[in-house]
């Protein structure tokens, strides 16, 4: 087990009913995760949304919470599934294998390939290990995530969770190039007031905008998403090269920049919250 919590929870000062939600930032590799490794340390690192900590540090005078992965992606994703187990790489002892898409392509919960298909393990992963895992860095991140929506919702009426990514650069073949990608799962997780309140307040920033293609929101916005029960989750995806430079694997010129501008989009969609007194709902358009 750790010997600390596996994420880091910022609570809120002024918006309770937003949260921003970071689950690819952690970059903590504990020895007892490395030892099964076969990677180098820079081809773990190409699984993380590289500091978005950092590009959502400028949110914090907002006063809305935060909760942000600690621990590497390489650990376990916490934007899959629990049961998304990859049997191409955990012996299952008779169980059920999951055949989802991600878990097809590599990236279960435990990920067997880096995002470029460099395989990560030298054999198979005991599916003991696999379970501690879960139980170490899984369970405690989402055990928070839900306990935040059910309190929120319960006490303000609805609430906003922003679940922040980045994606690589280049987008796969077919996908026109955006510099944000906003996921809502085709209009089920969020209300579309809400996605077009984002559109725009990036937009005015001359960035380009795209909807639900190719990310149309993962395991967090589809499972916390719920606008009849007041919980709007909306997945967005910034585009790696706008603040992050891959060669050098630091922050670009731009990253102020972008810091910048997110922390105004954010701004903007706090306007849309209840007061944090008064626990009123949130507005619609």
């Amino acid at each position: 087990m750790p010997s600390q919590l596996p994420f880091e929870w910022i609570a809120a000062t002024a918006h309770p009913a937003l949260l921003l939600v970071s689950p690819h930032n952690g970059r903590e590799y504990p020895a007892d995760v490395l030892q099964w490794m076969n990677a180098d340390m820079h081809t773990l690192r190409t699984l993380e949304d590289p500091q978005m900590d950092v590009l959502l540090a400028g949110a914090r005078a907002i006063g809305a919470a935060q909760l942000l992965a600690r621990y590497a992606r390489c650990c376990v994703d916490l934007n899959r599934g629990a049961d998304e187990l990859d049997p191409k790489l955990i012996r299952m002892h008779g169980m059920m294998p999951s055949n989802t898409p991600r878990v097809r392509q590599g990236l279960g919960v435990v990920p067997r390939v880096a995002n470029l298909g460099q395989p990560l393990y030298r054999g198979f992963l005991p599916m003991e290990e696999a379970q501690r895992r879960l139980k170490a860095y899984y369970h405690p991140f989402h055990a928070q995530l839900a306990h935040w929506a059910e309190i929120t919702t319960a006490t303000h009426g609805s609430a906003i969770m922003l679940d922040w990514h980045s994606c690589p650069p280049h987008l796969p073949e077919g996908y026109a190039v955006a510099d944000i990608i906003l996921g809502d799962a085709h209009g089920t997780a969020c209300a579309p007031w809400l996605v077009d309140v984002v559109e725009a307040a990036f937009a005015r920033h001359g960035l380009h905008v795209a909807r639900n293609t190719p990310y149309a929101g993962g395991h967090i916005t589809r499972t916390y998403g719920n606008p009849k029960v007041g919980m709007h989750a909306l997945q967005i995806e910034v585009n790696r090269a706008l603040y992050w430079d891959e060669v050098r694997f630091a922050l670009n010129s731009n990253a102020l920049t972008i810091q910048a501008i997110i922390t105004k989009v954010i701004r903007n969609v706090a306007s849309y919250l209840p007061n944090a007194e008064m626990g009123l709902p949130i507005a619609a358009e």
